[in-house]
């Protein structure tokens, strides 16, 4: 998005990530989640100048999605239509995995009521298999600091495309378990 500078990325190649798939509800600890595997990406931006909206970068970013033919599975703005703690349980609480990343993941994850917020989730295929993405949009309402984004690019994995897994097999004797009480496992090729 012209505007924003990416601020942190971190890259896995196997990690299991989750979007969301409807409000959170009271009491519960995470909203409706669908869970997958595989390659993750998560970009986060920041907004070079405070008068550029959290509302104008989420348009930009939903009609990127559209035209890239992606479809939304979840939409939401701030805790009135997201639930109370949306963000909070999903990017902080619910996936520990974001905790520590580089900067200004947590400033979006911990929001209070003075925080506008636009959460977007969806499926779309490209070249190289299914993606799945997440984004969250995140401001001051006062608009007095610049907006936050963080955008999840997944890929999910197939492993039988990747090919047979490598056997495992125990060199362990019956002797040597009940002895040392250990088992050394070794990976054929």
């Amino acid at each position: 998005m012209p505007g924003t500078d990416i601020v942190g990325d971190h890259t896995s190649d196997c990690q299991e990530f989750m979007i969301a798939t409807g409000r959170i509800t009271p009491g519960e600890e995470l909203p409706p989640v669908e869970r997958f595997e595989g390659t993750s990406t998560t970009l986060t931006y920041r907004a070079e100048k405070r008068s550029l909206s959290a509302l104008a970068i989420f348009r930009n970013f939903k009609k990127a999605f559209e035209q890239a033919g992606f479809e939304p599975v979840f939409t939401c703005k701030s805790d009135a239509e997201c639930g109370d703690r949306f963000v909070r349980q999903l990017y902080w609480y619910g996936d520990p995995q974001r905790r520590g990343h580089p900067p200004y993941l947590d400033a979006s994850n911990r929001l209070g009521d003075d925080e506008t917020y636009f959460y977007w989730s969806g499926t779309g295929e490209a070249e190289g298999g299914t993606y799945i993405i997440s984004l969250l949009v995140a401001q001051q309402t006062a608009m007095t600091f610049p907006a936050s984004i963080v955008l999840d690019i997944s890929q999910t994995d197939d492993l039988e495309k990747d090919g047979p897994v490598a056997p495992v097999t125990s060199n362990a004797t019956d002797a040597g378990r009940a002895k040392n009480r250990r088992v050394e496992l070794v990976l054929q090729e």
